[in-house]
């Protein structure tokens, strides 16, 4: 009996002997110094003050950037990873803070309600790689369909699949009937609106990031439980996105002190002022009312749906779209860039039309980069480490054939996505 149990007992403390040293293998590996990866001959594109470094260097250890400038004044260590991009073009990776990964952009986005969990899950993985590889290397989701939206979040944080990173506020809410009332929380009076932002920022893993509302008049919500929204919001230190594009909603968002407002497309002269010096954020999803007018394909219309009559109407948001958001953007008031992907009839690799279409607001290029750039990342809340190339910032970097600050169509045009340090996609072959 005692030498089965000194067997016993030797066997134990050989497992443990070994766990440990496996232990000790595995943090020798985790804390083993990166190599230093070089950027080199490359144009950089300088966000913050506005200006390109030809035969540019940046260097990056892990997922963070160590260095940015030109290449005769910055040392790349001997053990370097050399990667010479021949004079191509790097800028920050763009950020998209109006999205919807969940849903069905070919038709009715609420087709999604009748599909199961695990399909739309699917598909949405499908939808944010195809984001990833057109440039975008961070999303705000601003509403999916049930609690899909967590499990992405879960399954990016785990690297299951490649995609960018993801900030989502779970399902948007909205009245009874509001707004998107298929696929939202309906929520009515103060007590039902505080507690919807409770739950959504319940300690669990994985909670949302930020909230989304949707009000349009005049079935929507009062001033006074929007006012009430966007205080509970603050309190838990949270930024609050509000769906609003008629002049009193904007007025009150505005003036309630609103993070971002998405569309704003109806913002009036009066709140302009107010806007630019609160320094909200509008982020107008142009491009899913102007693709109809400038580059089309009929396949993306409802079943049943008037064509005419669809395009009649697109035709009064875009003038709808100047006549208010270019004054706003001559005032000084900053936009930032939001696809309204999942919405038809926009693509998930729309991210580079949409900054482009910035250019009928009166936008130079670098206010457009800058729109899909660092105003994203502060819109998120993430500025201090996105949004642009600098030391001690991440590493997500994007590379381009071409100059953007020359041609608008260089956005379109990547060749190579690192995200965190790590090369994502790499379309070298190809070009």
């Amino acid at each position: 009996m005692k030498k089965r149990h000194l067997k016993h007992y030797s066997f134990i403390a050989v497992i443990i002997l070994f766990l440990f040293a496996a232990s000790l293998l595995f943090s020798a590996d985790v804390e083993k110094p990166s190599k230093t990866t070089a950027l080199t001959n490359v144009r950089i594109i300088d966000v913050v003050n506005e200006r390109a470094i030809e035969k540019g260097v940046i260097l990056i250890k892990g997922n963070i950037i160590t260095a940015v400038g030109k290449v005769s004044e910055i040392g790349i260590p001997e053990d370097s990873k050399v990667i010479s991009l021949n004079g191509k073009t790097v800028m920050p990776g763009l950020i998209d803070i109006h999205y919807h990964a969940t849903l069905y952009h070919l038709g009715s986005v609420y087709k999604t309600m009748d599909e199961p969990d695990a399909l739309v899950a699917l598909r949405a993985r499908k939808n944010l790689r195809t984001t990833l590889e057109a440039g975008v290397t961070t999303v705000r989701d601003t509403g999916g369909v049930r609690g899909i939206t967590n499990s992405l979040k879960q399954a990016l944080s785990m690297k299951l699949f490649s995609g960018p990173r993801y900030y989502h506020s779970g399902r948007f809410i909205t009245n009874t009937g509001g707004h998107g009332w298929k696929i939202a929380e309906q929520v009515d009076g103060k007590e039902q609106i505080i507690q919807a932002i409770r739950n959504r920022f319940a300690e669990r893993d994985h909670k949302c990031d930020f909230i989304k509302i949707t009000w349009n008049l005049p079935q929507g919500f009062s001033n006074e439980e929007i006012k009430t929204a966007i205080e509970t919001v603050h309190k838990y230190g949270k930024k609050i996105a509000i769906h609003a594009f008629q002049p009193e909603t904007i007025h009150a968002c505005v003036e309630y002190g609103a993070d971002t407002i998405e569309h704003g497309w109806g913002i009036d002269p009066k709140t302009i002022p107010l806007a630019v010096k609160n320094k909200t954020i509008i982020v107008p999803t142009m491009y899913v009312v102007a693709k109809p007018l400038f580059n089309f394909d009929k396949d993306f219309i409802y079943e049943g749906e008037d064509f005419e009559k669809y395009i009649e109407g697109k035709k009064q948001w875009w003038k709808m779209i100047l006549k208010h958001l270019k004054p706003y953007v001559a005032a000084g008031g900053k936009i930032a860039l939001g696809t309204d992907c999942g919405c038809p009839p926009m693509l998930y690799s729309n991210a580079p039309d949409e900054l482009i279409i910035y250019r009928e607001l009166g936008l130079t290029p670098f206010q457009i980069i800058q729109a899909g750039t660092i105003n994203g990342a502060e819109a998120i809340g993430i500025e201090d480490k996105a949004g642009t190339l600098e030391k001690g910032k991440w590493a997500d970097i994007i590379v381009l054939n071409g100059n953007p600050l020359e041609d608008l169509m260089a956005l379109k045009k990547v060749k190579m996505v690192i995200l965190a340090g790590e090369i994502v996609v790499d379309k070298s072959l190809f070009h």
